[in-house]
């Protein structure tokens, strides 16, 4: 194995930390309600023929970044211009999730610390982690995954005698309209942003099979965040879940362990941001290889650190408070669906026909080269 290659696992991680590293501190899109984990199972069916179209396009071309795939579908001034897109999409992404884990650590630790210094510290580790290429980050993203699940159900096993169970009900509060509008939701934030993969896919060992590295991802990360909404909403109650603005960071807080120790939540936000360092990295370098594909440069790593300085301008200019941040979510389900839905949608299309196209040539090409090869024996009887 290529130390830069992506194995299943660390390709696995990557998805899926991907998919929850934003959601694991802001909770979850939509309106809510005690039946969310319901929305969320829905959620995962919805969001399956759009896993399988991302698995198809690496299927169809393999050894490809997603920049590499719109040239072969459109040409070079279509890649240029989908690049384009795909620049500001990212790392509009990449700001969006740096800002939101520098609000984090501001309102809970460094209170009295600058919103902007925190972003640059930010910017420092991711850069660094990007600079490291796909290999690394992949098994960066392995270590972080594990912890993140391991914090988790650490989460749940302490807080059994805290759980509530009468807090998960009324199950139908918002009627079958409210559930499936919340699972809409939750595609386009958190579960398709796993398009940010497609621009490090080259780097895919050939034996990974995609359909099931993007299904399973998927359907991990939804019960994941079944796991989580449970485990919070049973300690807490939904009433006291929507009016956080940090809910799993809450539910952490609130935990007790006799004389062993107290603070748990500062472990748990330790693991948080680290995931959420993850996410930022491989927003970053999908972003700069955006970049790098929009002026045909050789190589993306001398641009990281002239990117991720516009990245963190971006992350100061999204929003200026928490409040601001939510407001702009509400905007981004909408904003974020021509890049995750319709242009993955089109470059499919188009990458079926020139592979049907070339099939047929290939076909024509032997087809032709058997009747030379009959008519030369003919003349020769």
């Amino acid at each position: 194995m290529k130390s830069d290659s992506l194995s299943m696992r660390c390709a696995f991680s990557i998805i899926m930390l991907v998919q929850i590293s934003n959601s694991i501190i802001i909770g979850y899109p939509g309106t809510g309600g005690p039946e969310i984990w319901i929305s969320l199972l829905i959620s995962a069916v919805i969001v399956t023929p759009l896993m399988v179209l991302y698995a198809r396009l690496v299927h169809l071309m393999p050894g490809k970044d997603l920049y590499e795939m719109m040239q072969f579908a459109f040409g070079k001034w279509g890649k240029c211009i989908f690049s384009i897109f795909y620049a500001f999409y990212f790392l509009t992404l990449s700001g969006m999730v740096r800002g939101t884990y520098a609000e984090f650590v501001h309102l809970t630790s460094l209170y009295q610390t600058s919103f902007i210094i925190i972003c640059l510290a930010f910017f420092a580790v991711c850069v660094h982690l990007a600079m490291k290429g796909a290999g690394v980050l992949g098994r960066w993203c392995f270590i972080m995954l594990i912890l993140a699940i391991s914090s988790i159900a650490l989460l749940c096993l302490l807080s059994t005698d805290n759980f509530r169970l009468n807090n998960l009900r009324p199950l139908n509060q918002q009627g079958f309209g409210g559930i499936l509008y919340n699972a809409l939701c939750f595609v386009p934030l958190p579960l398709a942003e796993s398009v940010v993969f497609l621009g490090v896919a080259e780097k895919l060992e050939k034996s990974v099979n995609p359909y099931k590295l993007f299904i399973f991802s998927s359907i991990a990360s939804v019960l994941f965040f079944v796991a989580l909404f449970l485990q919070n909403c049973s300690v807490l109650s939904w009433e006291t879940l929507s009016a956080m603005y940090f809910p799993s960071y809450k539910a952490a807080s609130v935990m007790y362990i006799g004389n062993i120790g107290t603070r748990i939540e500062s472990i748990m936000s330790f693991i948080f941001i680290m995931s959420g360092i993850s996410k930022v990295s491989i927003a970053l370098t999908a972003g700069t290889k955006a970049v790098q594909h929009i002026f045909s440069l050789k190589d993306h790593k001398p641009l990281l650190l002239t990117v991720g300085f516009f990245s963190v301008a971006l992350s100061a200019t999204l929003f200026v408070d928490i409040i601001e941040m939510f407001d702009f979510m509400r905007y981004y389900l909408i904003y974020a669906l021509p890049f995750q839905i319709l242009i993955p949608f089109l470059l499919w299309i188009a990458a079926e026909v020139k592979m049907k196209k070339r099939h047929i040539k290939t076909c024509a090409y032997w087809k032709t080269e058997q009747e030379n090869s009959c008519s030369a024996k003919t003349v020769r009887t």
